[in-house]
């Protein structure tokens, strides 16, 4: 079984075999969790969850997190943040469990004393679970443990780099762990209460009875930390959603039949008006030209809404909001006379209404993101036999940073990519300004993995050069990101439905979309480049199988993860 651990907004992948899945309790599970795979997987994570239980604003040096079935550990925290958040020398008791999302029979069944899969009980091939901490009070009773069962783990958060662990050790359960301080924090109820210390019997050894803990209001106070919105130091501010398509049922469906669309009938030239791939030759930066589908770089297909503010020529042009019409033309190789933007469908406005409703609920608050445009053009991304995209940005900036004025997306708004089909993992990495140089920062890379159904947003003030916090820097920064595409040249396919705020438009050719060309200028020797190479394959195209080749990709691509036609 694969299971997807949600905690401090990243995912924590753990693969369990069936045995293993039928031995160990969901209290083991979740200890494990907390004392292995946290850090393996971030070592920011374990303090980010610890600081978050009280308030981001206060520290104490003891937690006692309860997991269930008998199982706890005592973390016990040098905080190296000491002289601006002195810490409290105390303890706090939590609660912490694993939840499965979604399905109620199977929270039902998630509890610590349990089997995460009991023998002949059937469960998913994958599931996503949340892990919360919720302070043990009188309201809440803290789960029971032994103490045998009791493991400590030390930490030691880095100096250089604060929120990092600098050094973790863990001593495993011998039953003699009696390092707990004589004060338990309990949270007040009321924000304006004093930090409170409540003293309890001073045979505090792990496992023995305490005095029961009382306040005037409920102490109960749930942490999920992936949803809690923290400051921005400069860090990757973009977030990726694994649960879309089951928050929006029709997306997935209303997704594929846009694939369909281009998968499932013959390819042909951008000026052929249908259904279809659009074929075209591309040159990036003047460069031998290559066919799209066959280039190293992803395939790109572009659908963009009508400007229905804007008067067309005749009656058989229409005006078309556009991206990559601009800088994106010669960096990724496309020339107008070849270039298409397709009408936007009832499915994409669909899936566009759904991403709509996601931007006001997850960036309202985000003063560095507009998210009271809609969006207007779609870009149909596919990454199959090799094809990538290396480091790049989505915009461009002037050299002083400021956000150039031909950029075809509209400033400050998310490019939101909704994956279909194979998995791929999407990478960033910091450069220093206008320099191809890396930054060498735990920080300045991040991997960011795109599943099936999944809806990623593109934060703009990621790709923005500006000084950031945390790499105590004083030149300006940015972050890149690309894609390696899928791995092998067999049957997988990655795709996604890129959806972008656009203010460029152009006026295209009603049924085609293809770009109308200015009469009064040649085309470019690129442009001619291009031409030749598309005339070229298409004379002899009858004897290469990439329609048939492409159809039975998608086709097993859409059988694994698409079953609901």
């Amino acid at each position: 079984m694969e299971i997807y651990v949600h905690a401090g907004g990243k995912i924590v992948p753990i693969i369990l075999s069936p045995a293993k899945c039928a031995s160990i309790t969901w209290a083991d599970l979740c200890q494990d969790v907390m004392q292995n795979f946290l850090m393996a997987t971030d070592s920011r994570l374990i303090l980010q969850i610890l600081a978050e239980i009280i308030s981001p604003n206060e520290r104490l040096t003891h937690y006692l997190m309860r997991y269930g079935g008998g199982n706890a550990s005592i973390i016990h925290v040098d905080w190296s943040s000491a002289d601006i958040i002195p810490p409290l020398e105390a303890y706090i008791d939590v609660n912490m469990i694993l939840k499965p999302r979604l399905s109620w029979k199977l929270r039902r069944l998630a509890q610590p004393h349990l089997p995460v899969q009991p023998m002949g009980m059937p469960f998913p091939a994958s599931l996503h679970v949340d892990l919360r901490a919720s302070v043990a009070s009188s309201t809440a009773l803290p789960l029971p443990y032994n103490a045998d069962q009791v493991s400590v783990l030390y930490l030691k958060e880095d100096e250089q780099f604060p929120g990092c662990v600098d050094t973790f050790n863990i001593v495993p359960a011998d039953g003699h762990h009696e390092i707990l301080p004589v004060t338990v924090r309990v949270p007040q109820a009321s924000s304006t209460a004093a930090a409170a210390a409540i003293t309890a019997d001073t045979t505090v050894s792990a496992g023995k009875k305490r005095k029961a803990l009382s306040t005037t209001a409920s102490m109960e106070e749930e942490v999920v930390s992936s949803k809690k919105k923290k400051k921005n130091r400069g860090e990757v501010q973009s977030i990726v959603d694994p649960y879309f398509y089951q928050n929006y049922p029709g997306v997935l469906n209303a997704g594929f039949k846009v694939l369909d669309y281009l998968y499932l009938h013959p390819s042909h030239a951008p000026w052929i008006e249908g259904a279809g791939l659009l074929l075209a030759a591309e040159s990036c930066y003047g460069n031998d030209a290559k066919m799209n589908i066959q280039r190293e770089h992803y395939l790109r297909q572009s659908f963009g809404k009508t400007d229905t503010s804007s008067i067309p020529a005749d009656d058989n042009t229409r005006v078309s909001f556009v991206y990559g019409a601009g800088h994106g033309a010669r960096t990724f190789g496309t020339v107008e006379e070849l270039t298409a933007y397709r009408e936007w469908t009832a499915e994409m406005q669909i899936i566009a209404d759904a991403i709509e409703k996601e931007l006001v609920k997850r960036f309202s608050a985000d003063k560095g993101v507009i998210v009271t445009s809609h969006l207007n053009e779609l870009e149909v991304i596919s990454f199959y036999d090799g094809k990538k995209i290396t480091f790049h940005r989505d915009q461009t900036y002037t050299a002083d940073g400021k956000f150039c004025s031909n950029n075809c997306q509209k400033q400050h708004s998310c490019t939101c990519i909704f994956v279909l089909g194979d998995e791929r993992v999407l990478e960033f990495q910091l450069f220093l300004g206008k320099k191809k140089s890396e930054i060498i920062h735990p920080e300045a890379q991040k991997m960011i993995r795109l599943t099936n159904g999944a809806l990623f947003f593109l934060h703009p003030e990621d790709e923005e050069d500006s000084l950031r916090q945390i790499f105590k820097m004083k030149e300006r920064t940015h972050f890149k990101h690309r894609n390696n595409g899928v791995k092998g040249k067999g049957k997988l396919l990655s795709t996604g439905l890129v959806f972008r705020t656009c203010v460029q438009t152009r006026t295209v050719y009603k049924g085609t979309g293809q770009l109308v060309a200015n009469s009064s200028s040649k085309p470019t020797k690129t442009a001619l480049k291009c031409m030749n190479k598309l005339e070229e394959y298409e004379r002899w195209r009858f004897k290469d199988p990439v329609d048939e080749c492409l159809k039975n990709k998608y086709l097993s691509m859409k059988e694994r993860h698409h079953k609901g036609d």
